[in-house]
């Protein structure tokens, strides 16, 4: 959704362990700082931070991303939107990258459902030829403002026309909780968790995600 004249600020993190080496230690974090422009656009700037097993963690690129709204809320059985992401990479040798994210949403009662397929290509230096397919849903119940249980699921088949074996693909899903606190006027806290675990031999066998947002 897209409030005109919203700010937020906003905070994602992960890390996942797992039995192997390769894969254990993995984390990610994002900071940002968006406003909505209109009634249907609202854009972001993240700082993108990360690190690998055995390495420190850096920056890594500078994100700018595009919502619009393309339907209104309650209108019709589904609630549309798109996303654009343009991610600049800040390391050398690194492809930047850059991605379409439809984003589709239902409420029936107080089962929310959303999925979030994109479409994501590199360019610039070391970049991979065709287009990788992935996924980001959930499931969610809304029981109480303040804390709602859900389930999500993400994953990353790869380049399209050459998904490979599943086995050698990054799909994981698990129990999350979300939740918002109004304070008021514009302003609001919101925040979510996610335990993910992976479904196949490519995936971290755990991984733990959270997410803090301010809006004012």
């Amino acid at each position: 959704l897209v409030v005109q004249g919203e700010t937020e600020a906003e905070f994602r993190g992960f890390y996942s362990a797992d039995n192997a080496s390769a894969r254990d230690g993995e984390q990610g974090y994002r900071l940002a700082f968006g406003h909505a422009f209109t009634d249907y656009w609202a854009s972001e700037l993240y700082g993108v931070f990360g690190a690998s097993p055995g390495v420190s963690l850096r920056g890594e690129s500078v994100e700018w991303e595009n919502r619009f709204q393309l339907t209104p809320q309650g209108k019709y059985w589904l609630d549309s939107g798109i996303m654009t992401e343009l991610s600049l990479s800040t390391q050398d040798g690194v492809p930047s990258e850059v991605a379409l994210i439809p984003l589709l949403e239902n409420q029936t009662g107080r089962i929310v459902t959303t999925v979030n397929p994109f479409l994501e290509w590199q360019f610039g230096s070391n970049a991979e030829s065709g287009t990788t397919f992935g996924y980001r849903g959930r499931v969610e119940y809304l029981w109480h403002p303040a804390v709602s249980p859900a389930v999500e699921f993400h994953g990353e088949p790869g380049e399209i026309g050459d998904f490979g074996p599943l086995a050698g693909q990054r799909h994981q899903a698990g129990p999350a909780i979300y939740g918002v606190d109004r304070l008021g006027g514009r302003r609001a806290f919101l925040y979510s968790a996610a335990l993910l675990f992976g479904l196949t031999r490519d995936s971290p066998d755990t991984t733990v995600a959270l997410r803090l947002e301010y809006e004012y």
